[in-house]
């Protein structure tokens, strides 16, 4: 099944995707959210329109990123998009080689120099400073400037062919999507049993006071709870529950909780381009400005409010 899923993401087909691939798809999301969906009268053709469009998404996001980005030393001094990325080419090289995926998949001394690809992903925030600018023949100091900043370097599923990559990429973007469903399962299982919990509790209390009411001298020991509080209580809870469905209909409610996802992944996972205009020392500048250059970058996003720039790089080896 997982051999067969991948070759979606390899992109090894053209025009609509293979019935057989889309069905692999629909099975996968099935297993990794909750089998029990398959309890759901036809639930392979309810999928089926959300799942395409999932795979469109994630498709597209991957697809849509930039042409790999060479990384050396050599690449370092003439590439501006690695003189922004990293501080330095010592601090490149040390990003790169204290990755240990990377390390283990480095050609041994001696053999001929490949290349690997990876995701790049990176921070991105821009910070307020004081600088110089000139007006004319002017130089003028303590002028606020933004300058962008770059961090957290990490690379993800680096591999020796770039279509093996991408492929990863796809796979990593399809489960992002299912986990999502996923957890949201879980929510709606932990408030069920949350509530199953404190109706069992009240309705414990509730006869526990009623027997209580009838017992020896009750008013000289304490106050007896108001039974009717504690059953009104008991009935908020088990209207509460009728809502979420009862056990019986808790494959269809986790049912539509992943469609709802599938059926709308650039809510969930999306990507914007970002464009920065920079000067040399990565200070934002207008688009006259003598040396500055415009650059555009792929910022990812997802729900939770998490964003990172991610770049491809073909990474030089021996490095």
């Amino acid at each position: 099944m997982l051999g067969m899923l991948q070759s979606i993401f390899r992109r090894n087909h053209t025009g609509p995707y293979p019935e057989s691939l889309v069905r692999a798809a629909i099975e996968q999301a099935v297993d990794e959210t909750d089998s029990c969906l398959r309890g759901v009268a036809g639930y392979r053709r309810k999928l089926r329109p959300v799942v395409i469009k999932a795979l469109d998404q994630v498709m597209a996001l991957v697809d849509g990123l930039e042409e790999p980005i060479r990384v050396d030393r050599a690449a370092f001094g003439q590439d501006s998009r690695l003189k922004l990325f990293f501080a330095s080419a010592e601090h490149m090289t040390r990003v790169f080689e204290q990755d240990a995926i990377l390390a283990a998949l480095r050609s041994p001394g001696g053999g001929e120099p490949r290349s690997i690809y990876a995701l790049l992903l990176m921070d991105y925030r821009e910070q307020s400073t004081f600088g110089t600018a000139s007006q004319g023949n002017i130089l003028l100091k303590d002028v606020p400037q933004v300058a962008v900043d770059f961090s957290n370097h990490r690379l993800l599923d680096p591999t020796w062919e770039a279509e093996e990559t991408l492929c990863l990429l796809r796979q990593r973007a399809y489960n992002h999507l299912l986990q999502i469903a996923l957890n949201r399962i879980a929510m709606h299982r932990d408030k069920r049993a949350g509530l199953e919990r404190r109706r069992t509790l009240l309705q414990a209390k509730a006869r526990v006071s009623e027997r209580a009411t009838r017992g020896f001298s009750v008013s000289a020991l304490s106050t007896p709870m108001d039974c009717s509080v504690l059953r009104k209580q008991a009935d908020e809870i088990e209207s509460e529950l009728e809502k979420l469905g009862c056990d019986t209909k808790a494959d269809r409610t986790h049912f539509k909780l992943v469609v709802d996802v599938l059926s709308r992944p650039e809510a969930h996972l999306w990507s914007e381009p970002l464009r920065l205009t920079v000067d040399p020392m990565g200070i934002k500048r207008s688009p006259d400005t003598p040396g500055a250059k415009t650059l555009t970058f792929t910022r990812l996003h997802n729900a939770r409010g998490q964003s990172a720039v991610a770049s491809l790089v073909k990474i030089s080896t021996p490095f």
